[in-house]
């Protein structure tokens, strides 16, 4: 609740009551204010929910090695105050890891911190998952193609199939930025798992295959795309 009313009567038989009202800060275990913090090249940006009735929020951030405490936020972190949000990008040191905290204004009332999140800013940031994955049936082999992706320099491609009991899986690695095609046959699939290993063995005609994709910049990975 936003805040407690108290009302007190009189033992004399006032003919008006005498009413007194606190104002208690909003719990933010209550209102499960949740956010992300995304790292960037030099930039930290904060997502966070937006909640009914906020009339604005406030972040809190520290440079540390550890995770500091509530009060410490509150006395040391720096404040960003009145965002309308629910984002946030702040400009910070690459290598540096910082912490996070939210609250929120409801009433005029400020309520407690979220839970402290950290980010570490890095050139090397995950790019994005690739998207609109398409598969195109040949014989013996398919061909994927996805929407291309800002800064990866490479992406690896997984193929994927079951039948009962047994399963294969193979992949390629594609290199450079500006691809989005690839033919999936004997000379480019590497079979991992399952009887083709250590084969050339292309696509079997009338077998199911799976294949979804990720992004990758030097070792940093995308999460995967949705499976096509």
């Amino acid at each position: 609740m936003l805040s407690l009313i108290i009302i007190f009567i009189s033992a004399c038989g006032s003919k008006k009551d005498d009413t007194v009202v606190a104002a208690s800060k909003v719990s933010i275990s209550t209102l499960q204010l949740r956010a992300d913090a995304d790292s960037g090249d030099e930039q930290v940006t904060l997502d966070w929910q937006m909640l009914a009735g906020a009339a604005s929020y406030n972040i809190y951030y520290i440079e540390n090695t550890t995770q500091p405490g509530s009060a410490v936020m509150k006395t040391s972190g720096t404040p960003i105050i009145g965002l309308i949000g629910p984002r946030h990008t702040i400009s910070l040191a690459n290598g540096s890891t910082y912490w996070f905290a939210f609250s929120a204004v409801i009433g005029g009332v400020e309520s407690d911190l979220s839970v402290i999140i950290p980010a570490t800013p890095t050139k090397n940031y995950p790019p994005q998952a690739p998207k609109n994955v398409r598969v195109k049936a040949g014989v013996r082999q398919v061909t994927v193609t996805w929407s291309p992706v800002t800064d990866p320099d490479h992406y690896l491609l997984y193929c994927y199939w079951m039948e009962g009991l047994n399963v294969g899986e193979g992949t390629i690695e594609i290199p450079g930025q500006a691809s989005h095609l690839q033919i999936v046959d004997s000379t480019t699939i590497n079979w991992t798992i399952g009887e083709d290993v250590g084969t050339t063995n292309g696509l079997k005609n009338t077998r199911t295959y799976y294949f979804w994709i990720y992004a990758l910049t030097g070792d940093v990975s995308s999460s995967s795309s949705f499976v096509a």
